[in-house]
């Protein structure tokens, strides 16, 4: 495991560490730990509909079918009601994009940890409901790599 993943909490992975894993990137082994432990992965659909369009539009719609399938090795988390006013609420504290706001969300409600990768280094935001106001410098860094 790296140093920066909590053994045994859920791992919510972002859309750009999935695509980080699937394009073998030398930066993004971090990932891996995160993505390969199945029992703690937790895989937002928003997540599974950003990993779908990028890899169909580079490699066609059989690999993006392939990496979605590996996808759901996790557990699925689907965006209902609940937490899409629960994101809006994040959305609007943190100032964060839409997809963002769902995965974070979708930590937050699962008290698990939000693993991005920034294209040269894996981050991990631990999330739970207890601490929410703790994480501003690393969501802030989230929305200033964009």
């Amino acid at each position: 495991m790296p140093g920066n993943l909590i053994q045994g909490c859920p791992n919510v992975v972002d859309s750009s560490a999935w695509l980080a894993y699937f394009a073998e990137e030398p930066t993004a082994a971090d990932c891996a730990a995160a993505i390969e432990d199945t029992e703690q992965l937790v895989v937002p659909t928003i997540c599974l509909l950003e990993v779908f369009k990028v890899v169909a539009r580079q490699r066609g719609e059989g690999a993006a079918l392939q990496a979605v399938a590996v996808m759901q090795q996790g557990r699925v988390v689907a965006l209902d009601a609940s937490l899409a006013l629960t994101a809006a609420n994040l959305a609007l504290i943190h100032k964060l994009p839409l997809a963002d706001s769902i995965v974070y969300a979708t930590a937050w409600s699962v008290g698990g940890q939000w693993v991005v990768w920034f294209g040269h280094r894996t981050m991990t935001l631990r999330v739970c409901q207890m601490c929410d106001t703790s994480q501003n410098g690393l969501l802030n860094a989230r929305t200033s790599a964009r």
